[in-house]
């Protein structure tokens, strides 16, 4: 079973918010027990859209469409 989740990091210029990320990244392909995806997405400002643009264009089409496919599976099977 898969589950789902997601962070935010505020912090001012210069103060390691991407390295966080991007050490995230690393990091989550050596977990054993999980079978995590990573998508990073940043702005500059406060607009919403131009984050969740990012994280689409980052997480690509296939893997989209796969996951799509799986939480509609799972809606499906859970449905009585």
């Amino acid at each position: 079973m898969r589950y789902g989740g997601a962070f935010g990091i505020v912090g001012a210029h210069g103060s390691g918010k991407t390295h966080v990320l991007n050490w995230i990244r690393e990091s989550v392909p050596m977990l054993r027990s999980s079978a995590a995806v990573t998508a990073y997405g940043k702005a500059d400002g406060s607009a919403f859209f131009a984050v969740y643009r990012q994280l689409l264009d980052d997480i690509g089409r296939n893997k989209l469409n796969e996951l799509y496919d799986a939480a509609t599976r799972r809606v499906a099977s859970s449905t009585p």
